[in-house]
């Protein structure tokens, strides 16, 4: 098994009066896709944050091992060159650039300058509709498309491990589905890590391998995706019947 990232025992939050994970222990399989459900104030957002080393999150105690590396004291650009990035969630596009700026934008961390054009043309053609739509303001941008160039800036970086946060926030179904197939095809054809959290369990579990479920800073339950969907508690409390 190759293990791209380990997380051990990390006890995080926001200083010491406001701990929001509490003891979270978890590996990642390279080329496998991941998903984080539970409730609202679970943490799951500060998960994310605290592997991206986004302050003001602070990582109090535990580890974070990539690639056979401890990258607990790292900060967000030093874990970018790693091969991590991560969609915020939300809008995450600079509204007043076009595209190709958001682009060119997204890969301000790297220091091969020379081939961030290279990359940007492989890009459209791994989502074209942002080649379509290449000299486009982010702002003038629909909900779906704004996700596809969130995605487009996160691939930029070049990425081995990528988490994003709400992927299906604010997005109506026939364009969710656009949305979750382009993750599949970058998963499987340019084999990136995913680790995605979604508030809708159910979608979560549909479109990953497999889950977890977090609730008060805690993982309850992790496992395949199918064996969480069909598990009773699972599917009574956080996933609902659909």
């Amino acid at each position: 098994m190759d293990i791209i990232l380990d997380v051990k025992d990390i006890i995080a939050g926001y200083g010491a009066e406001d701990i929001i994970l509490k003891g979270i222990s978890f590996k990642l399989e390279r080329g496998k896709k991941y998903c984080i459900i539970g409730p609202n104030g679970a943490g799951k957002t500060t998960l994310l944050r605290v592997l991206f080393g986004i302050p003001p999150s602070q990582l109090m105690k535990g580890d974070i091992i990539f690639e056979n590396e401890n990258i607990t004291n790292l900060n967000c650009k030093e874990r970018i060159l790693k091969g991590i990035s991560h969609l915020l969630q939300g809008r995450s596009v600079f509204p007043l650039m076009t595209i190709e700026e958001n682009l060119e934008m997204g890969a301000y961390v790297r220091e091969d300058k020379e081939k961030v054009m290279e990359d940007i043309e492989s890009i459209y053609k791994i989502l074209p509709i942002l080649e379509e739509k290449r000299k486009e303001y982010g702002g003038n941008l629909s909900g779906g498309q704004r996700r596809m160039l969130s995605l487009g800036i996160c691939l930029i970086q070049r990425p081995k491990l990528l988490m994003l946060d709400e992927p299906s926030l604010g997005l109506q179904p026939s364009i969710l589905d656009d949305v979750y197939r382009e993750i599949d095809r970058i998963n499987k054809e340019e084999e990136v890590t995913m680790l995605i959290v979604e508030q809708n369990a159910y979608i979560g579990l549909k479109e990953s391998e497999y889950g977890m479920v977090m609730v008060s800073g805690e993982i309850i339950f992790q496992g395949k995706s199918e064996d969480l969907l069909n598990n009773d508690e699972v599917k009574r409390v956080y996933v609902g019947v659909y």
